[in-house]
């Protein structure tokens, strides 16, 4: 029991992949309204969360590029 529990518990934590998949990408963000960038972030984010498991954090980096950012450490 002791030894399933143990795999169970390592290969949850293996899923991690480094970081989380919700981080956001980092972007310029001179002469930008900090109220505007943190509302196109949240609906960007709320976007890639719309698809779940499928696609990727490079979406996030996608739609904040739509919105005008610029980008420039995307995560993929």
């Amino acid at each position: 029991m002791r030894r399933l529990v143990f795999i169970c518990l390592l290969g949850l934590t293996s899923c991690g992949g480094g970081y989380d998949r919700y981080d956001p990408p980092t972007v310029d963000t001179r002469n930008v309204d900090p109220v505007r960038y943190n509302k196109d972030l949240a609906d960007c984010t709320d976007e890639k969360r719309a698809h779940g498991w499928i696609g990727d954090a490079q979406m996030i980096s996608d739609c904040m590029t739509r919105r005008g950012y610029i980008v420039t450490n995307p995560r993929t």
